[in-house]
């Protein structure tokens, strides 16, 4: 009796490349959406500038209004560890959707989403930033709109050059900016 053995090869390079059109199908958007621009002033009212265009000055730069470059968005990505953190959600979303999970895999990309906003809105404090400092006249401005006691702004002063007030928070002011950055997950 002879034994005849048959071995089957599945070709699934369609099925790979199907799954990977899939997901290419997506975008995984982190910024200020039109939606979340809008700022308010002091008084409630509608400031004239929304948050998406302070973004745009302040990581630009403005030497009109005496404002330096402090790119925010794309260092905050791409600086060592966030980068990778990034690229990590991602494959998991692409390992998902070639597992044919294409429900996890969305989830994947929120979860990635997600992380591209925290790793922004920690930049704002990480030292890696190398932003400039506040000058002595935002400060002193920022003591001004904070406390209408000279007496108190005085004093908060004097603790801020004695390094023991942190009143020198760089782009944050009322924390509107940082608070409007979101993400979302769109189909193309």
């Amino acid at each position: 009796m002879t034994t005849i053995k048959l071995k089957t090869k599945v070709d699934n390079t369609l099925n790979v490349i199907k799954d990977i059109k899939k997901l290419t199908g997506f975008d995984v958007l982190v910024g200020i959406p039109e939606e979340n621009a809008e700022r308010e002033n002091a008084d409630g009212s509608k400031a004239d500038i929304n948050n998406a265009q302070l973004l745009y000055i302040h990581s630009k730069g403005s030497p009109l209004q005496n404002i330096p470059p402090r790119p925010l968005m794309e260092p905050a990505l791409e600086a060592s560890g966030n980068k990778e953190r990034i690229n990590e959600d991602l494959k998991k979303a692409a390992q998902l959707m070639l597992d044919e999970k294409p429900e996890a895999a969305i989830k994947a990309l929120h979860i990635a989403g997600l992380d591209g906003v925290n790793i922004i809105k920690d930049w704002f404090t990480d030292p890696r930033n190398n932003w400039p400092p506040n000058l002595s006249s935002t400060v002193r401005a920022k003591l001004r709109k904070k406390f209408k006691s000279k007496k108190t702004r005085k004093k908060k002063l004097e603790a801020y050059e004695a390094g023991v007030e942190g009143i020198d928070q760089v782009l944050v002011d009322t924390s509107q900016m940082r608070n409007a950055i979101t993400y979302s997950v769109e189909t193309k």
